[in-house]
Parts: C-alpha cells; structure tokens; sequence
C-alpha cells in the first residue's frame, strides 16, 4: 500500500457513531418534551441536525426506533435509577442517598421521562412490549416477587418503592411541583421502610366496579358513546382506539360523534370530564368503608391490593392514559388540573411557610404512589397479594395528613 493511503473506515465509523449518538438523543428529547404518541421519526433527523434520511437509513419506522432506543440507552436508565432508589431505600444508613435518588424521579431528565413513556407504550403495543416488558419484568421480578430469599416483607417494601418512584416521574410535571419539599416525605418513607409491621390476613373486602354505565347524560346513546370511548381507551390505549372502533362499540355513527365533538381526544375528554369526580368519589367512600371497620392502614393496604387486580385493569389503563396526556396536552391539563389544585388545597389549609411545603410534598408523595402503583401490576400480575400492611401500617402512624385525608373530597 501506498505510504501516503489511508484507510477511511475508521473515520466512518467514527461519524456514523456520532451521527447515531445525535439522533438518539434528539429522539430521547423529544419523547420527552412531547410523548411517545406524538412522535414521528420524520422530525428526528432535523431535530438532530441531520436529514431524514439519517434516520430511515438506520430505521424502518418510529416504532424500530423506540425499540432501538430501549435497548441502547432507555431499559438500562430504568435499571440504573430503580437500582439506585431500591438500594438506598432498602439499606438502614441509606436515608440520605435515598432522598437523591428519588429526587431523580422527583424532577426527571429527558431520559427518565422518554423511558417512562416507552414503559406505558409498551402496555399497549406488543412490538413494543416484547423488548420493554422482559427487562422491566425481570427488574422487578428480583426485588419484588417473593423468593426462598426474598421474604413477603422485603417484597413488599421493595414494591412501595417502585410504586413510588414511577408515580415521581408520571406525575413530575404537576403545577404544584415548584411549591413543595418532597424530602420530608421521603425521608419518613425512609423510616417506615426500616420498620415494617408484621403482616396480618387482610379481610377480603374487594373494590366493587359498577355494571351499568356510570354515565346518566339523559341520552342513552350519547350515555353508550362515553362507555364505548372509556372501555376502548382502557383495553387498546388511546393512541390504538379509533373512532370507527369506538362507534361500532357504541352502535352510532361517526356523524352521531361529529355533530357533537370535533376530535376523538373531544371526546375523550368528555368523558373523562364525567367519569373522573365518580371515580374519586367511589374510591374515596370504599377506604373510608374499609378504615371505618379496620382502621385506616388496613384501609389503605386493602385499596393497594384492589388497585392491583386484574378486575380494574380498564380503570388503570383509562386513569394512566389520562394523567399521560394531560403531560402534553393543555385541555386535558385544564380539566384535571383545577380539581386535583383544589384538593390538596383543602389539605394543607392554614399551613405556611415551609411547612405548607412539607405538607405538599407529604400529598405529592400519596399522589405519585397512587398512581405509581398501577404500572408494574401488568409486568407482576401477582403483585397485588403482597402483604400491604406491613407497609401501610408504619407509614399511616406517621402521616401528618392522614385525617385530613380521609376527610378531603
């Protein structure tokens, strides 16, 4: 060879892995900034100051993308963050470390949020779901399912962790975020989780959904429309539900729906806007049931368990679709948004200061385990027998808002 030739694959390989790392994170960023659900491999190579091509080069479509994106960089944040969180919440000398970690939930950064996505899509789209679920699974499988050396306690603890952290980052860009100190919160989580209480049988009380449509418009097909929008979004998602399958599971035409809402998130919104105060309500009455005869711990253990069964898995599917979009989109924001302000209103009510603060990120913490809790219950469907109390009953004794809570609607 000529003493002046080079060889020009390295330097193609070099800008090829550099042009790879450019669009993996401009796909990262704006899954982030903009959901799964809105993203289009068309708009990655510029947001990457590459062309489109660059990206149909490496990609077949949005959805090879994502699943590239898992692989390369999203399931190892999850594993590195939920690492970081189990360890330190787990360990006795962990307390400080513990806050940090959650503090990665707390306020996430892009790839927290674009992996957080890609793990709700993944509940509705096998492709999706066949590289997602086996890592999440087998994640949580280690720390939370009980072994011959994980006890039923560990397990437990373990799961209230997760539960907790994933709610962080679903509810990470609530308005009341700016306002609270979570680490008051996290740090009596901390104790509790170092003090867990024996467990005891929980009684059998279950969660009774209704049978008849919990809509009353006056208009049983418009009544048969809202069912129809909730029952789809929950089985399929809301992405994968069209409005030809909404209305031939209602029996309506298209023009019924158009000559009352303009989009199907129109329409979703609507019933949202009518299903969501009955659901709270519901949820509400039946924990105040439950504590009225056993005491609110076990009332609380009891509506973790029933969150968890397979008999709510629309009713999961329908809130976690509806707290994500309302991440993106500001109609949703504005239907949800005044409610949930106004009940941790009411709770923190004659507080100031840094305790008002403290008081914020004690709900915030309630909130993001409420929701939190619904996301591994489909990757461990056995979850939901774990024994609740041994959590519920430490964190209840020391909760500073659990009276006001039980008496807030």
């Amino acid at each position: 060879m000529p003493e002046n030739s080079t060889n020009p694959a390295p330097a193609r390989r070099s800008h090829a892995l550099r042009n790879d790392a450019l669009l993996r994170d401009a796909a990262i960023g704006l899954i982030a900034d903009k959901g799964w659900d809105a993203l289009t491999a068309n708009e990655v190579g510029p947001a990457a100051g590459l062309t489109h091509g660059a990206v149909y080069a490496r990609f077949v479509d949005k959805r090879e993308l994502g699943i590239a994106l898992w692989i390369d960089a999203l399931g190892g944040e999850l594993e590195t963050r939920l690492e970081a969180v189990l360890t330190s919440g787990l360990a006795a000398d962990g307390e400080d470390a513990f806050v940090t970690a959650m503090e990665a939930f707390l306020r996430p950064a892009p790839p927290l949020l674009a992996m957080l996505e890609l793990l709700l899509a993944a509940r509705d789209d096998d492709e999706i779901g066949a590289a997602v679920d086996p890592t999440a699974t087998a994640l949580l499988s280690r720390w939370c399912r009980p072994t011959r050396t994980v006890s039923d306690v560990d397990a437990t603890r373990a799961a209230t962790i997760v539960y907790i952290a994933l709610g962080f980052a679903l509810a990470s860009q609530l308005p009341w975020l700016d306002d609270l100190d979570a680490a008051p919160a996290v740090r009596r989580l901390h104790r509790a989780l170092a003090t867990p209480a024996a467990p005891r049988p929980l009684p059998p009380t279950t969660y009774e959904t209704p049978h008849e449509t919990p809509f009353d418009t006056g208009n049983p097909r418009l009544d048969g429309l809202l069912d129809a929008t909730i029952s789809c979004i929950g089985e399929k998602g809301y992405a994968a539900s069209t409005l030809t399958q909404i209305c031939r599971r209602a029996k309506v035409s298209q023009g019924f729906v158009f000559s009352r809402y303009a989009t199907k998130l129109d329409l979703f919104i609507a019933a949202t806007e009518q299903l969501q105060p009955k659901g709270m309500e519901q949820t509400h009455a039946f924990v105040a049931e439950v504590a009225e005869e056993h005491g609110v711990a076990i009332g609380e253990a009891v509506t973790w368990r029933e969150y968890q069964t397979s008999a709510l898995a629309t009713q999961r599917s329908v809130v976690l679709e509806t707290l994500r979009l309302s991440r993106y989109d500001e109609r949703m924001r504005e239907l949800l948004h005044p409610r949930q302000i106004a009940f941790l209103t009411r709770l923190v009510t004659g507080s100031r200061g840094a305790k008002r603060a403290a008081l914020l990120g004690e709900a915030h913490m309630d909130f993001a385990l409420g929701h939190g809790i619904m996301i591994p219950c489909d990757l461990l469907p056995k979850l939901w027998q774990l024994p609740f109390d041994c959590m519920t009953v430490p964190l209840i004794a020391s909760d500073p808002l659990a009276v006001r809570r039980l008496t807030s609607t």
